[in-house]
């Protein structure tokens, strides 16, 4: 019973991680098929400098956008922490940045920056089905045969009971 609880335990944080970085596959696919593009503008940045393993650095930044729909309604929202640095001209940001927005009409909400993640359909079926979906088995992998063990476990548990 234990195996068979710690690998439910285990094959949902898997599933949150791979969620985590990943981020919704299907709000991706939504933009892909029905985005609406707009103008909007960066408008904050953050860059964040840590150790690297190897000594080195790593950077990682975000950056906070701002757009309005043709129905007059403004949303902001900022981007996951993205590795790398950022680009010169957004360094020190004074002025709003013109953009480019994708979003969706029936939930502006959801949106990227235009050029952000997969372009086309193929692009997103290679990066989040294929790998995406490679990446999620192989966390989750050890949650699977956790969960078969103590099936296995629970049902000769129960026979034994029975017979």
């Amino acid at each position: 019973m234990k195996q068979l609880i710690w690998g439910i335990i285990w094959v949902v944080a898997a599933s949150a991680f791979w969620l985590s970085q990943l981020g919704n596959p299907l709000d991706e696919l939504a933009l892909i098929m029905h985005a609406k593009i707009t103008e909007g503008f960066i408008i904050d940045t953050s860059e964040d400098v840590q150790d690297s393993e190897g000594g080195g650095a790593d950077w990682y930044h975000r950056v906070q956008y701002t757009f309005r729909t043709p129905d007059g309604r403004e949303f902001t929202r900022t981007t996951d922490a993205r590795k790398g640095k950022l680009r010169a001209e957004l360094r020190d940001l004074e002025d709003p940045y013109p953009i480019q927005v994708e979003y969706l009409p029936d939930d502006p909400n959801v949106s990227r920056i235009k050029g952000d993640g997969s372009p086309t359909l193929f692009d997103w079926i290679w990066r989040k089905v294929g790998l995406g979906g490679l990446l999620w088995v192989l966390t989750n992998a050890p949650g699977f045969v956790m969960i078969r063990n103590g099936l296995k476990e629970l049902l000769a548990a129960r026979k034994r009971a029975a017979g």
